[in-house]
Formats: C-alpha cells, sequence, structure tokens
C-alpha cells in the first residue's frame, strides 16, 4: 500500500519520475521489514521492556542532543566529535531496543552514506578517506538519532529551545566585540579594500563565515520557537534569536551570509503570501505583494544609511578579480573542478585531510586551500557524481515532503506547518550559503542542517499514518 492520496500534492507528482524519486508512493515498511537490517531492529526489545536501561534510552537520548545544541558553540571540533561518538552508541542502544518507522528521508541518507563508503573503498588515499568516513558517518547518526527524538512534539520544542539559548549568548559576545572593535585577522578583509579595518565579529566561533552559518539558522527557528513556544519568556528568547541571528549575520560581514540571509527572506515571504492569501479578500491580497517589496526596499534604505558598508561589503560579491577573496576563491574553483573532471565517478575520497592531500597537485599558483569554498563542488570531488546525485536526491526528496506535510497542515495544524516552513527555510539558507562556502562541514553547522532534517522527517511520520510508511508516534 503507498502513502494516501492526500498527503503528497500536486496529484501529477504520484505517478512521475521526480515523485517516484521522491518516494511518494514507495511501500517503504514492506521493503524495511523484509530488508536485514529490519529484521535486526528491536531484537533485544523484550529484554529492553524489563530493563531500567531500555526505559531510560530515549530521555537519555534527549540529553545528549540538548547539550550538543546547547554548547556546540563553545566546544572545539575534537571534543564534539568525541561527543558524536557517544550519539553512535546511544543510536546503536536505540536501534536495537526499539522499532522505529522508516521515513521517506532514510533511503536518500543511507544511499548517501553508502557512496561515501564505496567512495572510502575505492580511494587510494586509504587512511585518510577512512578518517574522513568515520567523522561522515558520525553525522549520518546525528540524523538517525535526531530523526527519532523528533517524532516527538515535545522533543521538538525542547530540542529547537536548547539551540536559541545557546544562540543569545553567542549574539551578545558578537555584540561586544562590534561595540569595543576587535582588530580584523589577516585575509578576512581585502588589505587594498576601504573596509581593510572594519570589524568583523566572530564571537565564540573563532571565524566570521563560520559564525555567519551557525546563526542562519537562527532566523527562521528563531521565529518558529516564537508561535511554538507557550512561556511568554520563551518567545521572547526564540524571538532575540531570530532578530539578534540577523544583526549579527549583517556584523560578520560574511558575503555568503548576506546571500543566506537574503535567500532565507525571500523563501519566508513566499510561504508567508502563500499562508495569508488564504486569509485575505481578493483586495487585500492584491496589496500583499506590493507591501512585501515595500518592506524589502525599506529595510535595504535602512541598511545602506545606518550601515553604509555593509552594502559595500555586498557588492564586492560581484567583482570575482577587484577582491582578492573572491579571486582566491575562483582560483580554487577552477583547480577543484579539474580534481572531479579526474575523477568525476567516485571521486578521491571524504575528508577534508585527503582534500589536503591531493589538492596541491591541482593548486593555482599561491591559491592553497583547505576546501572547495562550495558543497556541492566539494562532494563532487571527494565522492564523485555517484555521492553528488544522492545529496541531491535528498534535497529533492526533503523538498517534496516538506513542501506536501506544509500544505497539508496549513490549516489541520498551522504552528507545525509553521515549523515546517522555517525547516525548509533554514535548509535553503544553509545551501545558499555552502554554494560559496564550506563552513557547513564544521559540526556547528552541520548539526543544525541534519537537525532540520530530522524535524520534517519526524513530524512526516507523526503526520502520516499511512501502512507504507508504519508510522507510529515516539512516546
Amino acid at each position: 500500500m503507498s502513502v494516501q492520496s492526500d498527503l503528497l500534492s500536486p496529484k501529477w507528482l504520484q505517478s512521475s519520475l521526480l515523485g517516484r524519486l521522491a518516494l511518494v508512493s514507495a511501500d517503504l515498511k514492506s521493503w524495511w521489514d523484509d530488508s536485514f537490517l529490519g529484521k535486526i531492529q528491536g531484537s533485544l526489545e523484550p529484554w529492553a521492556h524489563k530493563s531500567a536501561f531500555g526505559s531510560w534510552l530515549m530521555p537519555l537520548a534527549l540529553g545528549w542532543a540538548g547539550i550538543l545544541f546547547l554548547f556546540a558553540p563553545f566546544t572545539s571540533t575534537e571534543q564534539i566529535g568525541i561527543f558524536l561518538l557517544a550519539g553512535a552508541v546511544l543510536w546503536a542502544g536505540l536501534f536495537l531496543t526499539k522499532k522505529q518507522s522508516l521515513s521517506p528521508l532514510t533511503l536518500p541518507v543511507a544511499a548517501f552514506w553508502a557512496a561515501g563508503v564505496v567512495s572510502a573503498t575505492a580511494s587510494i588515499h586509504a587512511a585518510t578517506s577512512l578518517e574522513g568516513l568515520v567523522k561522515f558517518t558520525l553525522y549520518i547518526l546525528v540524523f538517525a538519532l535526531l530523526s527519532r527524538l523528533c517524532q516527538s512534539p515535545r522533543y521538538r520544542t525542547i530540542l529547537l529551545g536548547c539551540y536559541l539559548l545557546a544562540v543569545l549568548p553567542v549574539c551578545a559576545e558578537g555584540i561586544r566585540q562590534w561595540i569595543v572593535g576587535v582588530p580584523p585577522q589577516p585575509g578576512w578583509v581585502d588589505a587594498e579594500s576601504t573596509l581593510a579595518d572594519a570589524t568583523r565579529i566572530y564571537s565564540y566561533l573563532g571565524n566570521p563565515n563560520l559564525l555567519a552559518g551557525y546563526l542562519v539558522p537562527a532566523v527562521p527557528l528563531g521565529l518558529a520557537g516564537a508561535v511554538l513556544f507557550k512561556a511568554w519568556s520563551a518567545k521572547a528568547v526564540a524571538a532575540s534569536g531570530a532578530v539578534l541571528g540577523a544583526v549579527c549575520i549583517l556584523l560578520t560581514y560574511s558575503r555568503s551570509g548576506f546571500l543566506a540571509l537574503g535567500a532565507m527572506v525571500l523563501v519566508l515571504s513566499l510561504f508567508g503570501v502563500q499562508t495569508l492569501s488564504q486569509r485575505l479578500s481578493s483586495q487585500q491580497r492584491f496589496w500583499l505583494w506590493p507591501s512585501l517589496l515595500g518592506a524589502g526596499v525599506l529595510a535595504l534604505v535602512v541598511i545602506s544609511i545606518v550601515a553604509p558598508s555593509v552594502v559595500e561589503r555586498f557588492a564586492t560579491i560581484f567583482s570575482s578579480k577587484g577582491d582578492s577573496s573572491s579571486a582566491h576563491r575562483v582560483n580554487v574553483w577552477v583547480a577543484s573542478f579539474q580534481m572531479f573532471q579526474e575523477h568525476p565517478w567516485l571521486g578521491i575520497g571524504p575528508g577534508d585531510r585527503t582534500f589536503k592531500v591531493v589538492y596541491p597537485f591541482y593548486q593555482r599558483g599561491s591559491y592553497d586551500a583547505l576546501g572547495t569554498y562550495s558543497i556541492p563542488l566539494e562532494i563532487a570531488v571527494e565522492m564523485g557524481l555517484l555521492g553528488l546525485s544522492t545529496f541531491l536526491w535528498i534535497l529533492w526528496t526533503t523538498g517534496v515532503w516538506g513542501m506536501s506535510i506544509w500544505r497539508k497542515l496549513m490549516t489541520k495544524n498551522p504552528r507545525t506547518a509553521l515549523l515546517v516552513a522555517c525547516c525548509l527555510t533554514a535548509i535553503t539558507g544553509l545551501m545558499v550559503q555552502g554554494f560559496v562556502e564550506t563552513v557547513w562541514y564544521r559540526p556547528q553547522v552541520q548539526t543544525l542542517w541534519w537537525l532540520a532534517l530530522a524535524m520534517i522527517a519526524g513530524i512526516c511520520l507523526e503526520e502520516s499514518p499511512s501502512p507504507a510508511l508504519g508510522a507510529k508516534r515516539a512516546s
């Protein structure tokens, strides 16, 4: 039996190739029950029912996730890596002791991981690729664990609150740096630019672009929290996180952050117009877009008056040769594309260390790099077309199911619909930034990406009682 037709629209999607790619009519439950892993899952459930450890697994997993999002921006990458290992152990315990419904996002994510395994196995740089595969696997297990937690509305609220609580001190430190005027680090701004002495905040994350990436999800998720949270104090924390997050993104002078912020404003506007148009008269709908455009123009005018240096910094995006940072990225992109052309199918192997080993053979002049400065290009270089196609599969499936659930819940459960819309917006913002930046690979940012995907996966299972998904609400 396939997914019920009222969940997924438009109707043509259910029978089209694009719909089949998004698994809109796949009998995932039957496939999973017949698979080897499906038979192993929950094999220790009888023991878990009698064991205190089994009853505490879900609360322990929630505590682990809450600590992760509360302390990630104040913790080193190495420490977060060790903490992710603990999460992998918790996931294994839950996998063996509790039956889990299979979300439509599970198969694309599993295919993405399998592509990483194939790429690492085929790589001639076995040691570094194996290390990269371990890190990659930990992120996949973060998604697996979070998707279980996010089937519960209460757990989703707690995780959202933990992230937004962490955002406030991060923003406060960034604003303090702006007020005192922390000196810019070499390479952050073109030395010949009029902005060479500009203050670029970085808060506790140590890098303006990384700070911008960390705060990108705070804007839409803060908006969601301001509506979802019941207590006024919690609503104030969420709204403050959204507003201060947007302000601090501007103060980072991160051009990729500017692009992400603009893309999120556009996506949120589209969701807002679609939602409001169902509640407004035809005359009010006529003035909706002009009002939004006028508000946008007014916001740009205010920014240009209050912070003209932000506008000047944004303008350098369109100057590939006049700005040293832009020129550096262009040269790295060219060299990285040459790497991809010579390893098109399976790539060079996953991991930043593998990239560092191979890149010097393609380096153009003095333009060294730690990554490709582009997520799609990085995936293509490390894992070839196999990895890139599975990653695009994740994006497509997430978009189709996210939009479908949002449509379904707009009238039935508008608060949850808003959360879905904000998760899709956060994913969009991170991907727009990721086209010209690779801070996504830092755990402080990538865990937020998987959280947004996990929330959509959890809501999908919660809202779809179809036997094809085998949905079962988490306790």
